[in-house]
């Protein structure tokens, strides 16, 4: 008479049950396998703006974390400004490692891992076009060679010497053409977009601008005449800081 199938033997299935409880045991629970790519996203209550002639940009310190169980590649920060029917977008383009270095590095596609966090003071603007850089240049140069041989015949304990009004207008309707700080609402929304649709990141928030923000804002193109931001950089980036509020979703 032949033996009693494996199959049949309490001993086995008492023997496998004790197996898959130790592999069970070493696995992340199963709700974990199963769960989507996701990120979330926490902005610093303040954001800094600024204007370059024309090409208005701000900073913002956002924190991104991956609270999904999957690595999830970000391919780009994008932030967009809305105000009286006006569109601003800006991309993502540097950020500081540390908050005291005194240069931005290139934000550039990056994978972030399971649970991680990445928060940093990032810096939004538009790049400007090919042809607008050059003719950024040229101006420039146009403005700088005229101030220097002004401030070669003044001395060195002269008066301010202001550039040609020739010189200067090229930048004072580069800069009315671009300006967007002007006071009132502004509607933001933040995107986030990765290598996993479903873990993209659309974020809103509001904020306003009132007269002395604009003011403050505008008052860089009363310098431009003196070279300052113009023919040569400013010395030191002049943000100005406004209260954001998060709007929550529905």
């Amino acid at each position: 008479m032949g033996s009693e199938p494996f199959y049949l033997s309490s001993g086995f299935w008492q023997g496998a049950a004790a197996v898959a409880a130790i592999i069970l045991s070493q696995l992340p629970p199963i709700k974990l396998w199963f769960r989507r790519p996701r990120l979330s996203v926490e902005a610093y209550e303040r954001i800094a703006l600024t204007e370059e002639v024309g090409h208005p940009a701000a900073q913002w310190h956002l924190s991104i974390s991956n609270i999904g169980n999957r690595n999830v590649r970000i391919r780009k920060l994008t932030l967009i400004m809305r105000r009286d029917g006006e569109e601003r977008a800006f991309d993502g383009r540097g950020y500081f490692v540390n908050p005291q270095d005194p240069q931005p590095t290139l934000l550039t596609p990056f994978t972030l891992g399971t649970q991680d966090t990445w928060g940093h003071n990032i810096n939004f603007f538009k790049l400007a076009s090919r042809d607008a850089r050059q003719t950024y240049a040229r101006i420039s140069k146009a403005l700088r060679d005229d101030l220097s041989a002004k401030l070669k015949a003044r001395g060195e304990n002269g008066p301010a010497v202001e550039g040609d009004p020739a010189l200067v207008q090229p930048f004072l309707d580069m800069w009315d053409a671009g300006w967007f700080w002007r006071h009132g609402e502004y509607d933001l929304e933040l995107k986030i977009e990765t290598d996993f649709p479903e873990a993209d990141v659309v974020a809103k928030f509001r904020m306003t601008l009132f007269e002395g923000d604009s003011d403050f804002l505008r008052a860089r193109r009363d310098v431009m005449k003196l070279g300052i931001g113009t023919a040569w950089p400013h010395r030191e980036t002049n943000f100005h800081f406004i209260d954001v509020v998060s709007i929550p979703k529905n």
